[in-house]
């Protein structure tokens, strides 16, 4: 990780928390979706499933709802916000009674998308968190809590773009902190983070460390509520959660690339639920 990192100041994180939004249970008969623009320098873009538009003016940082839709094959394309140019488009595969994360990451340049299968059932005695690593610039990292040694981390090593699995906690409020690797250096403070039970968390780790970088592509965090109050409910698996690259964006030339086309289709965080056929890859048209 780039040592100017030590240099970011701490993040308001558990206001973050606070305006989470809240995800609904979802049936067993349909998939959920939901899209994140985690592409520093990219654009704005407006989100089309089946040529209807679902998004608009979608930017970095935008985590967006759930989207439910019936088991089946759709055609998801990409437009600069404002135009019909399409940028690209793919086909993508869903599956019932799962929940997705899609996000657009990586500079423009060479950005691409990725999938995340979130979980969908709580527990009703703790709450569950994750943390996934989508700075493209930024190297491996430990999470830990405040005071802890780098030996002692519970997350050690997270590298771009991967995640971790759901960690469960008990309901309370955490000091955790984002490290560069075995050191004990602050890169994000995660001061104050409220937990609940019988609800799940997703933290995306977004933005630019280099030094230089504008401040609205600066290193932050992106928080969503993937479930709460479904430990009831249907949806779960026992599988981790994987991720996998859905497809690559490419740039045309006053536009941008495609992996932003994952925002129309998704929501607010991802929810656990492991990766089984999830999207399946595309075709650029």
């Amino acid at each position: 990780m780039n040592r100017r990192l030590k240099a970011i100041t701490s993040l308001a994180f558990a206001g973050l928390l606070a305006t989470a939004v809240a995800v609904p249970a979802f049936a067993a008969d349909k998939a959920m979706v939901r899209a994140l623009h985690a592409s520093p320098d990219a654009p704005a873009v407006d989100v089309y499933v089946n040529d209807a538009k679902v998004l608009s003016d979608v930017t970095f940082k935008t985590l967006s709802d759930y989207l439910e839709l019936d088991a089946g094959s759709y055609t998801v394309a990409i437009k600069a916000a404002g135009t019909d140019t399409t940028v690209t488009s793919i086909d993508a595969t869903v599956d019932a009674g799962t929940k997705y994360t899609i996000a657009a990451i990586g500079p423009l340049a060479s950005i691409s998308m990725t999938a995340f299968v979130d979980d969908g059932m709580t527990s009703a005695e703790e709450a569950k968190l994750r943390v996934i690593h989508l700075s493209p610039d930024t190297g491996g990292v430990d999470v830990a809590l405040a005071g802890q040694s780098a030996a002692d981390a519970p997350v050690k090593n997270l590298t771009y773009p991967n995640a971790t699995d759901y960690l469960a906690l008990p309901a309370g409020t955490y000091d955790f902190e984002v490290r560069p690797t075995g050191t004990t250096t602050v890169a994000l403070n995660l001061a104050g983070t409220a937990l609940s039970a019988d609800t799940n968390y997703t933290v995306f780790a977004v933005g630019f460390s280099a030094a230089g970088t504008p401040s609205d592509q600066a290193l932050t965090v992106v928080v969503g509520v993937d479930a709460s109050g479904t430990s009831g409910g249907t949806g779960s698996t026992e599988t981790p959660p994987e991720t996998s690259t859905v497809g690559e964006g490419s740039t045309s030339s006053s536009t941008m690339p495609l992996v932003l086309v994952a925002l129309a289709l998704v929501g607010t965080l991802g929810v656990l639920v492991p990766l089984r056929r999830r999207f399946a890859e595309t075709t650029e048209k």
